[in-house]
């Protein structure tokens, strides 16, 4: 599948992230890289104003089904 990012499209290989504990991981790495506020938009129950609690990382990833898109490839699709 392609993924267009600012324009241009990219190959990439979606991965459906099964496990509870992996999808609050990778809640909780989104939190650490672009903060409370912008992961608040993400419509999981976070909170905003403060890094959420190990708990409050797994009742969000028990409610949400997140998708990994990896990079196919390193060049830009034509």
């Amino acid at each position: 599948m392609s993924l267009l990012v600012r324009g241009v499209r990219h190959a990439a290989v979606p991965a459906v992230i099964e496990s509870a504990d992996s999808r609050a991981d990778l809640l909780a790495e989104f939190v650490r890289r672009y903060g409370p506020k912008v992961a608040r938009r993400l419509q999981a129950g976070l909170p905003s104003d403060r890094d959420p609690t190990p708990d409050e990382l797994r009742s969000a990833a028990a409610t949400k089904m997140l998708i990994r898109f990896d990079p196919a490839g390193s060049e830009p699709i034509a």
